[in-house]
């Protein structure tokens, strides 16, 4: 089920690959997308990114520009951009 694969995809973050997983919670879901996801950054557990306020956002990740940048992602893969 799409809804609950993990997603997995590299960027570049300053001059450095990163490998980025983001695993998606069961709940809540809206229109088959889940909206809070567990982010894990070269295989190392970071936090949680969570949809609120028509944007992704995260208390666990300090930078704002790479939760953008995963949030795109994890939209792209639901096909909502």
């Amino acid at each position: 089920m799409k809804q609950f694969e993990t997603i997995s995809f590299e960027i570049n973050d300053n001059g450095t690959a990163k490998k980025i997983t983001a695993k998606p919670h069961p709940e809540p879901i809206v229109d088959n997308v889940p909206q809070s996801f567990e982010i894990a950054i070269n295989g190392f557990p970071r936090g949680k990114i969570k949809y609120g306020a028509d944007k992704w956002t995260s208390n666990d990740l300090i930078d704002e520009k790479l939760v953008k940048v995963i949030g795109e992602k994890i939209d792209e893969h639901y096909g909502l951009k």
